[in-house]
């Protein structure tokens, strides 16, 4: 079968495998802090009732997060998260996506993994060698965040799977998806908010230099300052 989700899940498993054998054979230390990508998926699947099965808190071999298990339990429960992905990204008929060199990036009529996908207003993504910004303005409370982060996590779920939550997708290959959240958090408490803003626009802007092909999500820009500055600075 011609899939990118199954050669993507054959080469997972064999690194797998790969890293379990030096684990065991003393080779290879396990990684301090091991995520547990089914509760990640569990949590953000639009139908999470339909996996319900898939909690901890059910009596099934694959489904508990137990300490004691071992390296091959924890390759199995991992596979299960394979496995639940595959099938969300059938049930919600996800569109296979068209790598392209072109530069053109097309969600159409693309909906949010976060949300019930029949609860919902599904909008496109449109950007080009000659159309490179969408500016999404409006009132609070009409989406423009909301549909900041469904473009970027489809954008996120297209690269790591091949697939996104679209009609149809096409995109070349990005080698930064980048996020620019308002300041809701510090990462220096010696900084205003303002200046943690700057310190995150530097950061962003820095990394950006060393790209070929990037996509740059920003909700609500220098809204840290006043309106006028804020004005200013974005434009």
């Amino acid at each position: 079968v011609d899939s990118v989700y199954l050669k993507q899940t054959a080469n997972y498993l064999q690194g797998e495998l790969r890293n379990l054998r030096g684990r065991l054979n003393g080779e290879v230390a396990p990684p301090e802090h091991e995520v547990d990508i089914r509760q990640i998926l569990i949590a953000s699947t639009p139908r999470a009732k339909r996996y319900s099965h898939l909690k901890p808190s059910e009596n099934m071999f694959l489904s508990f997060l137990r300490p004691q298990a071992s390296p091959y339990e924890k390759v199995l429960e991992r596979l299960d998260a394979l496995c639940l992905l595959a099938d969300i990204i059938q049930t919600e008929k996800f569109a296979e996506v068209e790598f392209n060199t072109t530069g053109h990036m097309q969600l159409d009529d693309a909906f949010s993994v976060f949300k019930p996908k029949d609860e919902q207003v599904h909008n496109s993504l449109s950007l080009s060698a000659t159309n490179r910004v969408n500016l999404h303005t409006g009132p609070n409370g009409s989406g423009k965040t909301y549909d900041l982060k469904k473009n970027t996590a489809a954008l996120l779920f297209a690269h790591a799977t091949g697939y996104a939550p679209a009609a149809k997708a096409t995109m070349p290959v990005l080698d930064k998806v980048v996020y620019l959240d308002r300041v809701t958090t510090k990462g220096d408490p010696e900084l205003s908010s303002f200046a943690q803003e700057l310190a995150y626009w530097q950061q962003t802007l820095t990394s950006l230099q060393t790209s070929q092909t990037a996509y740059i999500a920003v909700d609500e820009a220098f809204s840290t300052t006043s309106g006028g500055y804020q004005a200013a600075f974005t434009y």
